[in-house]
């Protein structure tokens, strides 16, 4: 109010116009009465102050484009038409309008234009009050303010008593009332409505559903078309209050599908996210597969090269046998020159050759004892290997799962990998084939038993390490490889169990081969007496060779620790990803378990909604049968009064 009654001296001030004392005094106490009042609207009551035509135009500048003031009340201010133009024009431009009050002023046809303009325009005013204006002295006056309500769609109350309102007014009013779908209360009392006016406000009532309180007392209308119009307006209080039920009923169902649009919304986001997690962790799984696959990929490219460093090494070694041949040749055409001195000989060292015999049985027992405890060791091995066989058909059978996942992106490298797996097969192969023949050779040609025994049980060493180390490596590119590698694996741990057990036969031939020689050995000691230092020279090639060999030991066992603990590594990450894999399983199974629950509840209410909708529905129907046969028995007994009315008039 204060924004406003500043305005309002400012436009004084501005047109150098002194301002009206009584608008200021009522500008006060409307200021005092909207604190002292409980609600929220802001009142504007200037009743019974005399305003002139420059006042009103100082007011209309304030009034269009006033924003604070809902209620305005002019009552018994006796405006002239440019002074009520002025004002009504500037509230046609007022947005925040709810309540009018022009009782008293004497409008007649000239205001009523107005007001007719006012109800176009307006979209905020509810409540508009015209009682002793003297609308219907002028029938254009009643029309255009019939015109303005047929178009309105805010006003819910209309006071047009004591307006001198004729029946051809009434009818007007009537046939905007048909138009009009927001108007509720109608106060019509103290005119001159007459019958026929009644009449057609009843007629209006069969097609306006929407008012509630019609009230036309004073104006001359029948007691009966007064009690229809009275069961009409209770008809249309049923239907208002069902209406209100309906929309209560239509808003809280509209506000509890919105609510439950929401949280689907947001479960969905939700679920979005964790999909988008899962996503993320897939790419991450993907990534680091590809660099486990890389890794398997630098490793057989360093087994290629390790196996190309071993076969030169054979080569090479291949060619010290054969420098060892050409001198064993040499030695035993020595051996045979010097056969005629050794028979002088034999009678001399009979009794040496008898100790060394003795010597020899003792050294043959500890090395069958020695040979036992191998045994026991290689079937020890055996029980190991077959005990890690059955570990890995276990942990096969639990990557069964992700191998699934990741076959898509392991097809293309299965290929590279097969082609590079036969290749290393026939390495292997070719590797196995020389080292029996080296083997062969070495028992045949070299002539101390004992340093063949140790070297052929490092190799057997050698072996048994590099069949493990191949079992790792298999085992692990086996976690990579697809579901079909299954069985060719089994095959090549079957062929390598194969290749143990012929390593093992030909070992026990070599022994009985050894103990052979070791009966030769007892009778050609006496020949080699004189080539020990041919011999210390093949022990000292020996020795560097066996040297080369415990180095490829160590660098096999560091590779094999090394292989070890990447698996572990690998078994390790894969558990923990299995352990999040079922997690986010078991929390998706909520999410879609909780979803389906909220469905089936959703879908339940909705069904009683829609039941209880059915009801209403019906219960309109059977009130709409009961209106029409109420309407058809008001109906006869219109006609009834209005033949009675005619014979009574005739006679």
């Amino acid at each position: 109010m204060d924004e406003f009654k500043s305005r309002y001296l400012k436009e004084c001030s501005a047109q150098k116009y002194e301002a009206n004392d009584n608008i200021l005094s009522a500008m006060r106490e409307s200021h005092k009465s909207n604190l002292k009042s409980t609600t929220e609207s802001v009142i504007l009551n200037l009743s019974g102050c005399s305003i002139s035509v420059v006042d009103c135009g100082l007011l209309a500048k304030c009034l269009a484009t006033d924003t604070q003031v809902e209620e305005y009340r002019f009552t018994d201010c006796l405006l002239s038409e440019d002074a009520s133009r002025i004002i009504i024009n500037a509230l046609s431009f007022n947005k925040t309008i709810k309540l009018l009050d022009i009782k008293g002023n004497n409008l007649r046809s000239a205001g009523a234009e107005l007001i007719s303009k006012l109800l176009k325009r307006t979209t905020s005013l509810q409540q508009l009050f015209l009682e002793w204006n003297n609308i219907g002295m002028w029938d254009s006056g009643i029309k255009a303010i019939a015109e303005g309500l047929a178009v309105n769609q805010t006003l819910h109350v209309l006071d047009l008593s004591n307006n001198q309102i004729s029946h051809e007014g009434g009818q007007d009013v009537a046939a905007a009332l048909k138009r009009n779908k927001t108007l509720g209360i109608l106060d019509m009392r103290w005119n001159n409505v007459g019958v026929l006016g009644g009449r057609a406000f009843l007629s209006a009532l069969d097609h306006n559903k929407y008012i509630s309180n019609l009230q036309l007392a004073g104006n001359n209308i029948p007691a009966d078309i007064m009690k229809a119009t009275g069961t009409a307006l209770k008809r249309n209080l049923d239907y208002r209050s069902i209406f209100e039920e309906q929309e209560s009923m239509r808003r809280s169902l509209k506000q509890e599908i919105d609510h439950i649009h929401h949280e689907k919304s947001m479960q969905v986001s939700t679920l979005m996210n964790q999909l988008e997690k899962e996503k993320v962790l897939h790419e991450t799984l993907n990534e680091s597969t590809r660099d486990q696959v890389h890794q398997m990929k630098a490793a057989v490219e360093g087994l290629k090269n390790e196996n190309h460093s071993l076969h030169e090494r054979n080569t090479s070694l291949q060619t010290d046998l054969m420098d060892l041949q050409h001198n064993h040749k040499e030695l035993q055409l020595k051996i045979r020159s010097k056969d005629h001195e050794i028979t002088d000989l034999c009678s001399k060292h009979t009794t040496e050759i008898a100790d060394l015999a003795h010597i020899l049985e003792e050294e043959q027992k500890n090395k069958k004892e020695v040979e036992l405890v191998k045994e026991d060791q290689m079937y020890g091995l055996k029980k190991q290997l077959r005990e890690t066989l059955d570990q890995l058909e276990t942990e096969r059978n639990e990557l069964n799962k992700l191998t699934n996942n990741i076959k898509k992106q392991k097809a293309e490298h299965n290929e590279e990998i097969s082609s590079i797996v036969q290749k290393n097969n026939n390495e292997k192969n070719e590797q196995h084939n020389t080292s029996n023949s080296q083997m062969k050779n070495l028992q045949d040609k070299i002539r101390n038993i004992s340093e063949q025994k140790n070297t052929l049980e490092n190799e057997v060493s050698q072996l048994k390490s590099s069949c493990l180390t191949e079992k790792l490596r298999k085992e692990e590119e086996i976690m990579t490889l697809q579901s079909k590698w299954k069985q060719e694996e089994l095959l090549k741990t079957k062929q390598y169990d194969d290749r143990i057990d012929l390593l093992i036969s030909t070992k026990d031939e070599l022994q009985s081969k050894a103990s052979k020689l070791s009966v030769e050995n007892t009778q050609l000691n006496t020949q080699f007496v004189n080539t020990q230092k041919e011999l210390e020279h093949c022990k000292r090639l020996i020795d560097q060779q066996q040297q080369l060999i415990n180095q490829r030991d160590l660098e096999h066992r560091n590779e094999i620790n090394r292989v070890r603990l990447e698996a572990d590594s690998e078994k390790r990450i894969v558990t923990e990803l299995r352990d999040k894999i079922q997690s986010l399983e078991t929390k998706h199974q909520e999410v879609q378990s909780h979803l389906r629950e909220e469905k089936s509840a959703n879908e339940a209410e909705v069904k009683k909604l829609n039941e209880i909708i059915r009801q209403k529905e019906n219960d309109m129907k059977r009130m709409r049968e009961e209106e029409l046969r109420r309407a058809s028995l008001l109906e006869s007994a219109l006609q009834t009064y209005i033949t009675s009315a005619r014979s009574s008039s005739y006679l």
